[in-house]
């Protein structure tokens, strides 16, 4: 299999960020935006070398939308 461009959406949560790839459903953090995406990438790279095919494809056939909405405030 080749590469992927994937979603990163990062979280400022107290002092640390989350990071989250939304196909893959999976998380990381770090101590600033970017350590927290470095993390994701890592552990994204360590979930592809040791999963198999079908795992991946199966996460990655998720129908994932992101999108802006908007809400009243009484």
């Amino acid at each position: 299999m080749g590469g992927y461009q994937l979603t990163a959406i990062i979280e400022q949560e107290r002092n640390l960020f989350v990071a989250r790839c939304v196909e893959l459903d999976i998380a990381s953090q770090g101590d600033s935006a970017d350590a927290a995406l470095s993390n994701l990438k890592a552990a994204v790279s360590m979930f592809l070398q040791n999963s198999q095919d079908a795992e991946i494809l199966e996460r990655l056939a998720r129908r994932v939308e992101v999108t802006l909405f908007e809400v009243e405030r009484r």
